[in-house]
């Protein structure tokens, strides 16, 4: 595998092919090609966004998936690179409206313990308070209050400053109270 690497000539049509995409995009999404959004999104972004979008045609090809969805807003540059990349696929391609809520609740109901919570519903922690995360979870205020309050912890404290036995004590507690509500819509999301 190293070897296939190392091939000088293979990183070479890499790099090149890359910029070429890399180029493409930027000057699609950015009207001036010498600012210096364009610059680090040709060095930076793009090469992602080309990778990214290398990996996802390759998946497309080996399991002859026919149409491709991006949840929007974080989709949309995706879209736009992969459509660059690979215009023939352009009829395939759709973008899901989606919000991050009805996305990340139902994944809610497949983790296992205390930091999956967090991992999956961190883009929606605000501020990171674990009063928020049960705002999220849409637990009852004062029964959350008062369940915190045995650990010694309040709701203003930061997802990530608690321990390892109040960790557990909070998943608990969110499972109890919110695992039928994740599991319907994690049910349904998959049915959709």
């Amino acid at each position: 595998m190293l070897n296939y690497w190392n091939n000088k000539r293979y990183i070479s049509d890499i790099k090149n092919e890359s910029y070429k995409a890399c180029s493409s995009i930027m000057n699609y999404l950015l009207k001036e090609n010498n600012s210096i959004e364009y610059h680090i999104g040709v060095e930076v972004l793009g090469p992602l966004l080309f990778g990214f979008c290398k990996y996802i045609h390759k998946i497309k090809e080996q399991y002859n998936i026919e149409k491709l969805f991006f949840l929007s807003r974080d989709g949309f540059i995706i879209k736009n690179a992969y459509e660059l990349m690979y215009p023939e696929d352009k009829q395939s391609i759709r973008i899901l409206y989606v919000s991050r809520l009805s996305v990340i609740l139902p994944l809610l109901a497949t983790a296992n313990n205390y930091d999956e919570v967090i991992k999956i519903a961190l883009p929606l922690l605000r501020d990171s308070s674990v009063g928020y995360l049960a705002k999220l979870c849409d637990i009852d205020n004062e029964c959350f209050e008062s369940f915190i309050e045995k650990l010694n912890l309040k709701k203003e404290t930061r997802v990530n400053d608690i321990d390892s036995k109040q960790k557990e004590c909070i998943y608990s507690f969110i499972m109890e109270n919110c695992k039928e509500n994740f599991s319907s819509l994690y049910n349904t999301f998959k049915e959709y």
